[in-house]
């Protein structure tokens, strides 16, 4: 029982933690979803593989212009998802498989990818008709 008087603190949570250590404080533009989902990342599509459409879920640490987009296996992009300004946490776009102009595509591979900053990320995924 040194230190403490026999009783340890518990820290709950990072907030809890920063105050006890007064190191450091979290944004204050943090909310009530999870801290895990404060990061830049794209997640993969579900479900995939997929016909007529998927769901492509991304985070990102904080509020900016992100580029999320759909390209054939020869780097074409074949439709913009989104192109502009992003919340943090977490967002999702529904892809209906159709090109930029409207058209479906056809069977086969598919990648999407995210840029947001200087983050890159991209995921694979399969359209069978």
């Amino acid at each position: 029982s040194w230190g403490f008087g026999g009783n340890i603190p518990l820290l709950t949570n990072a907030q809890t933690l920063a105050e006890c250590q007064g190191t450091w404080q979290l944004p204050t533009d943090v909310g009530d979803e999870p801290l895990s989902l404060r990061v830049n990342r794209l997640y993969q599509n579900q479900p995939n593989p997929f016909n007529p459409r998927t769901l492509i879920r991304f985070s990102l640490a904080q509020e900016g212009p992100v580029e999320l987009g759909v390209y054939d296996v020869n780097g074409r992009l074949v439709k913009t998802l989104v192109d502009g300004k992003a919340k943090a946490g977490l967002n999702a776009v529904e892809w209906d498989g159709t090109d930029d102009a409207g058209h479906r595509v056809g069977s086969g591979v598919y990648w999407t990818q995210m840029k947001f900053g200087e983050f890159l990320s991209n995921k694979k995924m399969v359209i069978l008709k």
